[in-house]
This record gives structure tokens, sequence and C-alpha cells, in this order.
């Protein structure tokens, strides 16, 4: 997706509609990105073969992990919070009181 972005970027920035800063910064992190993936890529084969050779497994095999089945759920509505309400008053004049 960002390399569409990329290409469509570079032809405004090429007709003065966009700026050759931004577009460049754009560049930069859009590169980030995929360093990061990579470093996380290699990372994550390193913990394998770790893990593999603390538990006795000599096979040099990468599996392939099944991407996990994660939904979201919708937070409740804030009015629903205990913490929405108003105080009543005497918690306010309790609080503010010379009572120690």
């Amino acid at each position: 997706m960002l390399k569409k972005e990329e290409n469509l970027l570079k032809a405004l920035t090429e007709t003065n509609v966009y700026r050759q800063t931004d577009y460049l910064t754009f560049l930069v992190t859009r590169q980030q990105q995929e360093l990061s993936v990579k470093q996380l890529s290699i990372q994550l084969q390193n913990d394998y073969a770790t893990l593999n050779y603390l538990s006795g497994i000599v096979d040099t095999a990468q599996a392939v992990l099944a991407e996990p089945s994660v939904t979201l759920q919708q937070l409740p509505d804030i009015s629903q919070s205990v913490f929405s309400g108003n105080l009543p008053s005497t918690a306010f004049n309790w609080a503010t009181a010379d009572h120690w």
C-alpha cells in the first residue's frame, strides 16, 4: 500500500503539487518501516532457533505460524462507566474539609 502511495506522491512532487521535503520524509519513513520489518523477521528466526536449541530440538527447519485470529471488541459506552457519573457534592466537601 505504501508503494502505491509513493508512486502517487512522487508524481505529485514532480508536478510541484507536493513539496519535495514532504515526499522525502515519507520515503525515509517507509524505508524505516521496511527495515524494521526485516529486523523483526530476523529476530523471530533467531528466537525460534534459540527456543529449538534450548528445548533440545536439532531440526533447523522453520515452521510457518498461522496468523492468529484476534477480534477487537468495542469498548462500552462511557455513560455506562461507574466513573462517568457526577460525584455528589458531599464527596467534594469531604475531600476539601480539614478532617485531618
